[in-house]
């Protein structure tokens, strides 16, 4: 599955410390990015081009991001590179959406997180 993951900030850094959960802030970061995911691919289809085209920039984001995870997660890179092939396919072939957006789904899906299964089909 593409999984986005945040490093927490080293407590030297500006924005680190103690008064802030880097954990947590992490964590929360990291699901709105997942849900994040879910707009872009659902607005890839709006009817405005220039809607979808920004859709299509910040997925390519998204999924470049999560090409880059922390350590010991080869399984998601795999994913987030297959992710981005897609992608690619999906513009220089023109796929159809349903062609496009049914595995696109499959790799962004983590049957380990229910909730997060829900909070993204309630957007749909």
């Amino acid at each position: 599955a593409v999984e986005l993951r945040t490093e927490p900030l080293p407590p030297d850094s500006p924005s680190g410390g103690a008064a802030v959960d880097d954990d947590a802030a992490s964590a929360a970061f990291a699901s709105s990015l997942d849900l994040l995911l879910v707009h872009c691919v659902v607005r890839l289809e709006d009817t405005w081009g220039p809607v979808a085209a920004a859709a299509n920039r910040c997925l390519q984001q998204l999924v470049t991001a999560a090409m880059h995870p922390s350590e010991g997660e080869a399984v998601a890179a795999a994913a987030a590179l297959e992710a981005a092939e897609l992608l690619q396919r999906r513009e220089q072939e023109h796929m159809e959406f349903e062609q496009f957006v049914f595995p696109f789904v499959a790799l962004a899906h983590r049957p380990e997180d229910p909730s997060l299964a829900v909070r993204r089909l309630e957007i749909c």
